[in-house]
């Protein structure tokens, strides 16, 4: 009898294994394992078949976790994959410690349950990890545009660079390029004799919106154009370098192929109030700076 009763108390006290489903890249397994190990204490955690088993699933700007019923989907367009596996750990623990005193109120029916049943920490909400907590990131850009201004009838491609501060789904972008060199057509159709270079910059405020790999985006803001004349066939020809401030707005589709890339391809417009007459002296007007430019940009 004394033998049952010990073998019964042992069994008892045995811990209850725990077992990870884990279909995700961000969180994976080791870190959702390395963010485990402190806190449980009423479970074991088993490569192996178990008591219970977590699932946790990585959906690209959200990802899941769920076990014995209980579930929760978590948005982070971020993909910070630590805080996403402290936020898994944190929800196991609340949640297997609400089924281990359950099972805790079932044993104390038929004989003292052990203390360690029910000694799992309860963490208060207020103290979990907020999975909703937003962080500045930052993206380099580069980009190729294609660009006419019909009015002049003039076709420009553009290259460039550029930087955004992202916050969530807003950023903040500063973009600069370089276009090739149009030459303004005169309005008798005979050659151009004048070269205008255009050197865009611009500071955008952007939105995104989009789950998974695939987004939608719009960004606005000032732009300025650096607009540099040169004659050409001209005898001591000068140049002349001027300011063109205007404003910029830029939707686009936007595919992300992984946590690192991701390629951006839409329309692009940028619109100036003010316009430059162009003229080689003493003679007349020979072209009108372009009121506003459409493009396409990738």
């Amino acid at each position: 009898m004394a033998l049952s009763l010990f073998a019964g108390r042992a069994f008892a006290q045995e811990k209850p294994t725990l077992g990870l489903e884990v279909e995700s890249a961000c969180p994976n397994q080791s870190l959702i394992e390395a963010a485990l190990a402190p806190l449980l204490r009423d479970y074991r955690l088993v490569t192996g078949p178990a008591s219970r088993v977590a699932h946790i699933r990585d959906w690209g700007e959200s990802y899941s976790v769920s076990v014995d019923g209980a579930s929760r989907e978590v948005t982070d367009p971020d993909r910070r994959c630590w805080e996403r596996a402290r936020v898994v750990a944190v929800f196991l623990l609340l949640s297997l410690s609400e089924s281990t005193a359950g099972v805790g109120d079932v044993v104390t029916q038929t004989e003292p349950a052990p203390t360690k049943l029910v000694s799992a920490p309860r963490m208060p909400p207020a103290e979990a990890p907020l999975p909703t907590k937003i962080r500045h990131s930052l993206a380099l850009r580069s980009f190729v545009r294609v660009e006419v201004a019909p009015a002049s009838r003039l076709v420009a491609t553009s290259v460039g660079l550029g930087a955004s501060v992202r916050r969530g789904p807003l950023a903040l972008s500063f973009l600069g390029g370089l276009a090739t060199p149009t030459h303004p057509g005169q309005e008798d159709g005979a050659a151009s004799r004048l070269k205008l270079w255009r050197f865009p910059f611009s500071l955008l405020l952007g939105w995104e919106a989009g789950t998974g790999s695939v987004g939608f985006g719009v960004e606005a803001g000032p732009t300025v154009d650096i607009l540099h004349f040169e004659g050409e066939r001209v005898p001591r020809a000068t140049t002349g370098t001027r300011l063109n401030l205007g404003l910029g707005l830029n939707a686009m589709l936007r595919l992300r192929a992984s946590q690192r890339w991701q390629a951006d391809l839409g329309p692009t417009f940028s619109y100036f109030p003010r316009t430059y007459l162009a003229r080689i002296e003493p003679g007349p007007v020979l072209a009108e700076t372009p009121l506003w430019w459409a493009g396409l940009s990738l």
